[in-house]
């Protein structure tokens, strides 16, 4: 089967800003569960064409399961592999990546002339079975949280809630959750998806839970400049993760919800988050309170960029609470956030 001709109407491009989150965020809390597990990484997620998130924490992996809609990419991503980390143990996946996970395959497709379509799986030496044992799973989405329709935005939190499912053994090890989408919501429809799900959370949560989403969800109303979008991000991402771990005998530890600016300058949100399996029902606080109180972050730019705390934390957010989030980061940067909400 060639690659398909015709030309997709976006192209995922990276940006500054986003270079400076992988590089000093993201590889840090990987660096972190690296030395932890004391054994390289087993990824799954959208990497790219350039494959950037590979090429940066390359050192820390073992085998990689990356995911692409679009089947001249996947080629590319094929072929840069094979050229410049030939001894990567890669497998392609061809699809849209909540297909992927919700089918534990993608879409046929060839690989040097051969049908190719494998189950997304990683085989343990220790087990000698196939199982999804990926330490970390990056959502680099390339558009809202929940895309538009209600089909497709089920769809998604459908995927998002089988990463937790307990036959998939996410929960074998600690494993690293990292999310990337618009902050755009450019249509009403989409902004009141949100806001409806929130709402929908709310009225079932328990204090002082109940009285964060309440503020997360009304913030929305007068701002278009992605702080609000990124605060109900941060919400419906907390209330779907917070529920799918919980059932997954799971601690859910936030670590931090970031806006940025990606290639066009449009506002995106990177959420990340850590889980550490137990062997018996979670323990007061719920995880929906304890994701609820991660900090919101953006990225600044002087000289040179960094981050900063956003303007209008979550209620009963403190200095402790951010140190508890970020503690994978340098130790003067923790206290520089910590310092900020004093």
């Amino acid at each position: 089967m060639p690659p398909n001709s015709a030309s997709p109407k976006r192209t995922y491009v990276s940006s500054s800003d986003k270079g400076f989150i992988r590089d000093w965020v993201d590889l840090p809390l990987l660096q972190r569960l690296h030395s932890i597990h004391g054994k390289p990484l087993n990824y799954f997620g959208l990497p790219g064409a350039g494959l950037e998130d590979v090429k940066a924490w390359r050192h820390l992996l073992d085998q990689v399961a990356g995911v692409e809609r679009d089947r001249r990419n996947l080629l590319t991503m094929d072929e840069t592999v094979g050229m410049e980390m030939p001894d990567l143990r890669f497998t392609p996946h061809y699809g849209e990546i909540d297909l992927v996970i919700l089918n534990d395959r993608g879409k046929g497709w060839e690989r040097g002339g051969q049908p190719y379509r494998p189950w997304v799986g990683i085989s343990l030496p220790s087990s000698g079975k196939l199982g999804w044992y990926f330490d970390v799973v990056n959502l680099d989405y390339f558009g809202p949280f929940l895309p538009k329709g209600n089909k497709k935005a089920r769809r998604r939190a459908d995927a998002l809630r089988k990463l937790f499912d307990t036959e998939r053994l996410d929960s074998w090890n600690r494993w690293v959750l990292l999310v990337t989408v618009e902050a755009q919501l450019v249509t009403k429809r989409l902004r009141a998806q949100l806001v409806g799900y929130l709402r929908g959370v709310q009225s079932d949560a328990p204090e002082p839970a109940a009285s964060i989403i309440g503020f997360l969800s009304q913030s929305a109303r007068n701002e278009d400049d992605g702080v609000s979008a990124t605060r109900l991000i941060h919400g419906v991402a907390a209330s779907l993760v917070a529920r799918s771990a919980s059932q997954a005998n799971l601690v859910a530890f936030p670590r931090g919800t970031i806006l940025y600016r990606g290639s066009g300058g449009q506002p995106m949100v990177h959420l990340a988050f850590e889980f550490e399996p137990q062997a018996a029902p979670l323990p007061p606080p719920s995880p929906l309170l304890q994701l609820l109180k991660g900090p919101l972050l953006v990225t600044t730019k002087s000289d040179t960029t960094a981050l900063t705390l956003l303007e209008g934390q979550v209620p009963s957010l403190t200095p402790d609470d951010i140190r508890a989030a970020v503690d994978f980061l340098d130790k003067e940067e923790v206290e520089r956030l910590a310092a900020h909400l004093s």
